[in-house]
């Protein structure tokens, strides 16, 4: 087993831009490497065996990724198909056959993701466990068809629809008994996640403080609920500028108290943290890490209430409201990381590693 070369089989090769990265570095190992680059072309595999020439350990075959893998292309200890089991004609048909081979080979249960959600058109994943019983795949979603007006069924969200209406009507009572020319404010804390799909149909980068169709909303019930309430805001006390001052607040990405520190566990940056502690290291990420005290929106919800800056939204994102508060909460991701490695893994002070890894 020792003498045996490490022998590595990518698929789809095409080009060469993966093969490029790895020639030299297997290269540089100094041990025994077979790497037999595939492509279904036979004009891409002639191109690879051109380019790649001057690495002896290297081999070249035609291959189509929906086949299964000739004799002599079998028994590799890794396998490489970078950005080619998507280009397939029938991905249902090749994951279904990996799955087979996996399986063969003592993997356990394999999966992939599937459905209809925008996400599935950006990226799959396939994921395999190493061992383990092999269960039944759930069924794929159906997808979800949207009426031509736009509206969802809320009816299991009845009582918060309710409430809405409740509120809704004590500001009209507040309001017949005001001044003429007073307006009656009132904020409705909506979700960031009401546009959160705006970005993957649009293809801008910042999302306007305007309403929205309903493509922009991610689809989880509890954003198209808020969706709702705001529409439910411009049927009504909209209508009545004169009278009223409604706001939807769309909220996003808020942390515990500046006092305690408290994070709530579930949120995206605590699993960020826990599985940099299994990994022990965190991913090298470009940009800047924000976040939001729950006290500081608070005040900022206050400072909205009581505004009377005619030029503010009603329909206003806090990341854009924050003001000189949210750059106190923002900071380069890469020197935080530095900060939190040695905390997270103080007996590897000192570890390049540890510090950031670039994700691949």
């Amino acid at each position: 087993m020792e003498d045996e070369p490490l022998r590595i089989l990518e698929m789809g090769a095409g080009t060469g831009g993966t093969t490029m990265v790895l020639a030299p570095f297997l290269a540089s190992l100094n041990i025994p490497v077979e790497y037999t680059s595939t492509d279904l072309s036979a004009s891409m595999v002639a191109l690879a065996r051109r380019k790649h020439k001057k690495y002896p350990f290297m081999k070249f075959a035609i291959h189509d990724i929906k086949k299964p893998a000739a004799d002599d292309l079998r028994n590799q200890y890794i396998v490489i198909a970078s950005s080619a089991v998507h280009a397939t004609h029938n991905l249902t048909a090749s994951f279904t056959r990996w799955e087979k081979d996996l399986q063969s080979v003592g993997f356990g249960h394999v999966d992939w993701t599937d459905g209809s959600l925008p996400e599935n058109g950006i990226q799959k994943v396939i994921i395999a466990f190493a061992s383990g019983p092999i269960h039944v795949r759930l069924p794929k979603p159906e997808k979800q068809q949207t009426p031509e007006n736009e509206t969802t069924d809320v009816a299991e969200r009845e009582g918060d629809s309710a409430s809405l209406r409740n509120v809704i009507d004590l500001a009209r009572d507040d309001s017949c008994t005001r001044a003429t020319g007073f307006k009656v404010s009132f904020p409705f804390i909506s979700s960031i996640g009401v546009v959160g799909h705006y970005r993957l149909w649009s293809g801008k980068v910042h999302v306007p403080e305007e309403r929205v169709e309903m493509k922009s909303v991610l689809a989880n019930g509890y954003c198209e609920a808020k969706f709702t309430y705001e529409r439910i805001l411009e049927a009504t006390l909209h209508q009545y500028p004169e009278h009223f001052r409604p706001m939807s607040v769309r909220l996003g990405r808020i942390a515990g108290s500046r006092t305690s520190g408290y994070w709530n566990p579930v949120k995206h940056l605590s699993f960020l943290i826990k599985s940099s502690q299994s990994r022990k290291a965190l991913p090298a990420f470009d940009g800047i890490l924000s976040w939001v005290p729950v006290n500081d929106v608070a005040e900022t919800l206050a400072d909205l209430l009581f505004s009377r800056d005619g030029t503010i939204s009603d329909l206003p994102h806090w990341t854009t409201r924050m003001g000189s508060r949210g750059l106190k909460c923002s900071k380069c991701w890469l020197k935080r990381s530095t900060y939190l490695s040695r905390t997270l893994f103080p007996s590897r002070n000192g570890c390049k590693e540890c510090t950031a890894r670039r994700c691949p």
